[in-house]
C-alpha cells in the first residue's frame, strides 16, 4: 500500500500525530487506520523525485 506526502518530513509529522499523545489523543478514536493496521509492523520507504523531465507525460494525445 501506498500513502502520499509531499516529503518525508510530512510522514513524520503524520507518524507524530498517529502516536495520539497530547492534544491528538481524541484522533485514536476516529482514526481509519488505527484499527486494521500493525503499526510496529509497518515501515516507511521514501523515494526523492529525481529527473522528472524525463517521466513520462500521460496527458499528451
Amino acid at each position: 500500500m501506498v500513502f502520499e506526502y509531499e516529503s518525508l518530513d510530512g510522514h513524520h509529522a503524520y507518524k507524530k500525530r498517529r502516536n495520539y499523545k497530547g492534544p491528538y489523543a481524541p484522533y485514536k478514536l476516529v482514526d481509519p487506520y488505527y484499527h486494521y493496521f500493525n503499526y510496529d509492523e509497518t515501515t516507511c520507504t521514501y523515494w526523492q523525485p529525481i529527473e522528472p523531465e524525463r517521466w513520462l507525460d500521460t496527458d499528451k494525445k
